[in-house]
């Protein structure tokens, strides 16, 4: 089973258009989050409203306890991701993901869905199968989830938001 770890900023992307049922399903019962991502998604609630919907255990199952490994954790957060020291939370969610993806027996075929560029980045560059949220626009449409217009229009809305770090100019590029 291929488990997939949607980063914080994805969940909060389909919040933003009302879609979350949608992003649930495409999940297929196989998602997964970190102790950090199940904290941010609960104190994102908090400005985007229907993220008050999700029952994160239904979501996701039990929350992935990150091994005691603070020291590995916080090297990744600061050093790959940028994360300022007196900022504790800053790239916690992507550090905690990508250490379980890396280290954890029985995650290493994960798909890591974000939309923090440098995660996604870094997660391409280094072998690990990373989406992010044009990507599982694309899938829905090849799996006839949604239509290429109904994608390219949230799209375009999210990117007025300046929630995404691509954004394309025609429904075609879905699919």
């Amino acid at each position: 089973m291929t488990f997939w770890f949607p980063d914080t900023s994805v969940i909060v992307n389909f919040g933003h258009l009302d879609q979350l049922d949608l992003l649930r399903g495409h999940l297929r019962g196989n998602g997964k989050v970190t102790q950090a991502v199940s904290a941010e998604i609960a104190e994102s609630a908090n400005w985007v409203t229907p993220l008050t919907t999700i029952d994160q255990q239904e979501w996701f199952g039990d929350v992935i306890e990150v091994p005691d490994d603070q020291g590995a954790i916080e090297g990744i957060r600061v050093h790959r991701f940028g994360g300022e020291r007196n900022k504790p939370k800053q790239h916690l969610g992507e550090s905690e993901t990508l250490y379980v993806i890396q280290f954890v027996p029985g995650y290493s075929d994960a798909v890591w869905i974000t939309e923090d560029k440098s995660a996604y980045q870094f997660g391409k560059a280094n072998g690990i199968v990373t989406r992010n949220t044009f990507n599982i626009l694309c899938e829905m449409v090849a799996f006839g989830d949604i239509s290429g217009a109904d994608a390219l229009r949230w799209a375009t809305r999210l990117d007025e938001m300046d929630r995404l770090f691509y954004c394309p100019t025609s429904a075609s590029e879905f699919g």
